[in-house]
This record gives C-alpha cells, sequence and structure tokens, in this order.
C-alpha cells in the first residue's frame, strides 16, 4: 500500500524500493513484479521496467505484461524483440486492436517488415472498427485509428479521424498525443509540435519523447527539446 502510495504520487523510484521489498517477502508476486516495472517505466527506466516484466511473465503470463515488455523494447529501438513481445500477448488477446496497432508500429520500424507492418495495422483498422461500433463517440479509438490509417499512408482518412477525435475530447491526453503522432508521420511539424505540447501538458511523459521513434522528424526542433526539459536536451 505505501509503495501504492508513492506511485499516485509520482514518486517512482521510491514506490520500486517499496515493491521490491514486497518481491523479496512474496518471491512469486507476479504483481508486486509488474508494478515494479510499471514503477521504472514511469522514471524512465526501460531497462529495468523490461527486466521486471519479463520476471512477471515468469511467475505468470499475461496479455499485459508481454505488452508492456514490447513497448518497453519498443522504446529502446528494438523492434524485432518488440514484435515478439506484442506477438506473444496476441496469442492471448488476439481480438485487441492496440495490440495489432502496437505490433505494426514495431514492424514499421524494422528494416524489410514493412508488408508485416501493413497487415498488422490492416487488422487493427479491422477490430478498431469493430471496438468503435459499440461507442462511436470513443474519442481515444478513433486517434488510434487515425494512427493505423497513417501507418497505412492513407493520409486523407487519418487527417479525417483525427479532427473527428479532438472535436470528440480535445483534452484527453491520449488523443493529443496520438494526433502529434499521426501529424509527424504526416511531416506536418507544427501541428505536431502543437499536439505534442498538449499531451504533455495533459499528463504525457516527456521521459518517453526522446525514446519515440514516432518522433525522429522533430528530434532537431527547439520546441521538441524544449519539451524534453533540460536533462534530455
Amino acid at each position: 500500500q505505501l509503495a501504492n502510495f508513492l506511485y499516485q504520487n509520482g514518486r517512482y523510484l521510491e514506490a520500486a524500493r517499496g515493491y521490491g521489498e514486497v518481491i523479496q517477502r512474496t518471491p512469486d508476486n507476479a504483481n508486486a513484479r509488474s508494478n515494479l516495472g510499471a514503477a521504472y517505466y514511469m522514471a524512465g527506466d526501460l531497462e529495468k521496467a523490461a527486466e521486471a516484466w519479463r520476471a512477471s511473465l515468469a511467475v505468470a503470463p499475461t496479455t499485459g505484461a508481454y505488452s508492456n515488455v514490447g513497448s518497453s523494447y519498443f522504446y529502446l529501438g528494438r523492434f524485432d524483440a518488440a514484435a515478439e513481445m506484442y506477438t506473444k500477448a496476441l496469442e492471448l488477446a488476439p481480438d485487441d486492436h492496440r495490440l495489432w496497432g502496437n505490433l505494426g508500429d514495431a514492424r514499421a520500424y524494422a528494416p524489410g517488415r514493412e508488408r508485416d507492418a501493413a497487415t498488422a495495422y490492416t487488422k487493427a483498422v479491422a477490430l478498431g472498427e469493430r471496438a468503435l461500433r459499440v461507442n462511436p463517440s470513443d474519442a481515444e479509438i478513433v486517434a488510434e485509428l487515425a494512427h493505423y490509417h497513417a501507418g497505412l499512408g492513407q493520409d486523407g482518412q487519418a487527417r479525417r479521424l483525427v479532427t473527428v477525435a479532438l472535436k470528440h475530447d480535445a483534452r484527453n491526453m491520449t488523443v493529443q498525443y496520438r494526433a502529434a503522432l499521426v501529424s509527424a508521420h504526416l511531416r506536418e511539424t507544427e501541428a505536431a509540435l502543437d499536439a505534442l505540447e498538449r499531451a504533455v501538458g495533459l499528463g504525457y511523459r516527456r521521459e518517453l519523447l526522446a525514446m519515440d521513434a514516432g518522433f525522429a522528424s522533430l528530434r532537431g526542433e527547439a520546441r521538441f527539446q524544449a519539451l524534453l526539459g533540460p536533462q534530455r536536451k
């Protein structure tokens, strides 16, 4: 409970020490190992996050743990390893459009895997559209669909869906993050930076920005460097 309190108040490394103490007392506690991974992830230490999540998988394989390890690898630039983890997650949750989208992202940045990326994005679109039928005003799903379409090179559809998502919920951090990714993909630099600044203002972790392959085209921009903070320039 103390570690949870520290985590909820943004004291991630202190929380990690607390979860570590829980693990010492209950080594087979997969939840504590997963929480340890989350604390390191939020602190920006992705190597330790991946290590903790891999340890949780050894105790209890779950979709979330596989996906989390995949995301850590993605931000570390280990795209093939990330794709392997997302694939394992999909074996447990084959109808999760976000996992298919994540797999598409990992394949998109792995040299020579463009066709595999398109296959994953196409599956993500189909499943995302099915999920959207449950709640057509779900801004996060609309924004995610925009990202998938951008990955498929369907620029007009991506732009249209970003506009719809922002109309539904412009105060949503995930929506603004996805809008930034789409604009960066379309080489619309100012729009990407505008959305990214809003996402950070709404709570997106700036520690992940420098490691996000989707923002590689923005790294030379002064506004992007300012978002990283003085410690990451």
